[in-house]
């Protein structure tokens, strides 16, 4: 059994932004009919959940292989295709809405994902690229960020008590659960 002394703190924050995402759901459907809307608070959304994702696969990547010192997205993408080469056939679900998507597929080739790219035209050029802070890439990176929490406390709490834990193990500690989006059941 998994013993968790210290706060879940990347857990938390997933939560406190997943809050502020069900916020928009009021004012914006979910579907892909509104894929393309974009909003001063989705750029918000975007940009926090994308700016977790690069903080949490920092941190991940530490604990999948120490040697290397990983700088950026390629890096990420380098060690977690060596070493955990399902994060990237994840999917996750926004079942209110009958959403389903994987947020990390492009990685099954060499390109980033498309809302990886559109967070950093965002970050870096708004003013030309302010529509790329849309439905689609603000969801997509919300299921990026919960797939690599996950990942992110799988091997942190291995590493804590030295040997493997079930997906199972790992999710009970994941405390509240998501409200709105989740990965399959086997977890």
């Amino acid at each position: 059994m998994i013993d968790v002394k210290e706060s879940n703190l990347y857990w938390n924050y997933f939560l406190a932004l997943e809050k502020d995402l069900e916020i928009v759901s009021r004012y914006v459907e979910f579907c892909e009919d509104n894929w393309s809307i974009y909003s001063i608070e989705l750029v918000r959304l975007l940009l926090a959940v994308s700016s977790e994702v690069d903080v949490l696969l920092k941190e991940l990547c530490k604990y999948l292989d120490n040697k290397v010192d990983c700088k950026n997205i390629n890096d990420y993408k380098s060690v977690i295709k060596k070493c955990i080469p399902e994060f990237i056939e994840e999917t996750v679900f926004v079942d209110r809405y009958g959403l389903t998507f994987q947020p990390w597929k492009n990685w099954q080739g060499e390109k980033n994902p498309i809302w990886w790219r559109s967070y950093n035209n965002v970050k870096h050029e708004r003013s030309q690229f302010y529509k790329d802070a849309n439905l689609k890439n603000v969801l997509y990176s919300f299921g990026a960020l919960l797939i690599t929490n996950f990942f992110f406390y799988k091997h942190k709490f291995k590493a804590d008590i030295k040997k493997e834990v079930s997906n199972l193990d790992v999710t009970s500690k994941l405390k509240p659960d998501s409200n709105l989006i989740t990965l399959n059941d086997k977890y």
